[in-house]
């Protein structure tokens, strides 16, 4: 399954298969891959370290409070709005908003 950035999560029928996938050194397309467990803050960002902004998605707006308003006042909830994505103002999908945001939304 593709995660975030360049992770992926791989899934495997049992425990003793995946000990030995991790065992030995994998490459794909010339390049090494680093294999490891998964844990519940892979993908995060460390809390050693400051962002200026990052993304955050308003999920199940309802069509009648999908503006530029509204994501503006999520986007200032949140941190402070700094954008919305062009596919958002143009309802190209409406699953979610994408919303940028000052800061990392870590408050």
């Amino acid at each position: 399954y593709e995660m975030t950035g360049n992770l992926f999560l791989f899934e495997f029928p049992n425990r003793s298969m995946a000990e030995q996938i991790l065992q030995g050194e994998w490459r794909w397309k010339k390049c090494k891959l680093h294999l490891e467990w998964w844990n519940p803050t892979a993908g995060c960002i460390p809390n050693s370290l400051t962002v200026k902004t990052s993304w955050i998605r308003a999920m199940v707006v309802p069509l009648h409070l999908w503006s530029q308003k509204i994501f503006k006042e999520i986007g200032d909830l949140r941190g402070g709005w700094k954008a919305t994505v062009e596919e958002t103002d143009l309802k190209n999908h409406l699953k979610w908003a994408r919303i940028e945001i000052v800061g990392d939304d870590r408050n």
